[in-house]
């Protein structure tokens, strides 16, 4: 009998897989701020994200309730808060931030 390759992978991806993970000190918010809102928080920085993607953030406050407290910058990675924090609401919010990579077909 034959041994044949049954299985056989491609060994390059068409979407970049992301492996390594940074892990941020906490950012602090002062509660019971005063408008003028959005304000901004803080920054997301990455020197390797590819050219045209567009950075993302999720979690807690983001895309899951309560929604809409913070908010990223798609281009610039510029996180705010968009209203007033209550720390006896809610104590704390963790969010993911990544980029999502925009891809152009063409028939």
């Amino acid at each position: 009998m034959e041994d044949k390759d049954i299985f056989k992978f491609a060994r390059t991806s068409p979407v970049p897989r992301q492996k390594r993970s940074i892990v941020v000190s906490p950012i602090l918010i002062p509660e019971n701020q005063r408008q003028p809102f959005p304000r901004d928080v803080g920054k997301v920085v990455d020197s390797d994200r590819p050219e045209g993607s567009k950075f993302r953030l999720t979690g807690k406050g983001v895309d899951q309730e309560p929604k809409g407290i913070f908010r990223i910058n798609e281009n610039t990675g510029s996180v705010s808060v968009t209203r007033t924090l209550d720390r006896e609401t809610i104590a704390t919010y963790q969010v993911s931030t990544g980029y999502l990579l925009t891809l152009c077909i063409k028939m």
